[in-house]
């Protein structure tokens, strides 16, 4: 059961931004609505530097490093130039250091990526995959690494479909799982550098969560549909063991861009997300008897967000 989501395209736009910052937002995205490909062409050549922590990113990725630096990749940007406001996409990289406060310059993917997916690998290397680029095309998957600050590529897992909001979670055998906007979901293998398939999800989807749980299996939550347009309150399980997927239930309320937190007790907290509107009601899944329960209204809910146990 799903329902249709709105067509309200949602721009993730940071923390602390003075007001200056938040009308060129609200002025870039305005444009960005009417053509963001004239637009990203038109800034192609607007300098953007790589570590400015002042930068306003939407679509970026954040991820921790072994050496518990950031890396930080990507993303869009609302750029204004000679009364022009725009939009960029960004190759660039950046690392902050908690323990100086600083940043410095990563090296540069060489295409840009907006709306992708990262994933520390088990070798400190991460994976970089899907999203955006100019011209309406799609980028190859990228691993960088931190010892070397190079990047490299990898192959397209499902040649040149176009795929953005993908999740990627990094199984207990070391292999890395792909969901989202294909019909078949894949295995990256870090140590062979090669793609196989996973098997067959009963929703095409994308815009859902994917949460390791303690036995080694996935839950998929919610999502939007892509085959019919609508917000999925269907929830499945992968088993690495079988490479296959079963039912895990439903949500009570269908919801994307919501989050999916694994609990101490080894239970998965649903709450936040989008369907018609924000969805507030919060729910709960329970690996040890495969349901569902409700577990009341969280009015600070929202979509896009981020949630830390």
């Amino acid at each position: 059961m799903g329902v249709k989501r709105d067509s309200f395209i949602e721009m993730e736009a940071g923390i602390n931004m003075t007001w200056q910052k938040s009308l060129l937002f609200l002025f870039g995205l305005a444009i960005f609505l009417v053509s963001p490909h004239n637009l990203q062409t038109a800034f192609a050549g607007y300098s953007i530097p790589a570590n400015n922590p002042g930068i306003v990113r939407c679509g970026a990725t954040a991820t921790l490093l072994q050496s518990g630096e950031i890396l930080v990749v990507g993303g869009t940007v609302f750029v204004y130039d000679n009364g022009n406001f725009g939009t960029k996409m960004l190759d660039t990289a950046a690392l902050f250091d908690p323990a100086t406060n600083t940043w410095s310059d990563a090296a540069s993917l060489g295409s840009p990526h907006s709306r992708h997916s990262a994933q520390l690998l088990p070798s400190g290397k991460v994976l970089v995959m899907a999203g955006a680029t100019t011209g309406g095309t799609y980028n190859p998957p990228m691993i960088y690494d931190p010892s070397t600050n190079t990047w490299s590529s990898s192959a397209y897992p499902w040649g040149d479909a176009p795929y953005t909001f993908v999740t990627m979670t990094l199984l207990q055998n070391g292999k890395v799982l792909v969901v989202g906007n294909c019909s078949t979901a894949r295995l990256y293998d870090p140590g062979s550098d090669t793609w196989t398939a996973a098997g067959t999800p009963a929703v095409k989807r994308y815009k859902h969560t994917a949460t390791l749980l303690p036995n080694g299996k996935v839950l998929v939550t919610g999502g939007e549909n892509i085959d019919t347009g609508e917000v999925t309150a269907v929830s499945e399980i992968y088993d690495p063991a079988s490479n296959a997927w079963s039912a895990a239930g439903s949500l009570s309320n269908a919801r994307y861009d919501h989050t999916a937190t694994l609990l101490t007790n080894g239970k998965v907290l649903i709450q936040g997300g989008r369907a018609y509107s924000i969805v507030y009601a919060a729910e709960l899944y329970d690996p040890a008897s495969d349901s569902w329960s409700s577990v009341g209204d969280n009015p600070e809910s929202t979509a896009h967000a981020t949630a830390t146990l």
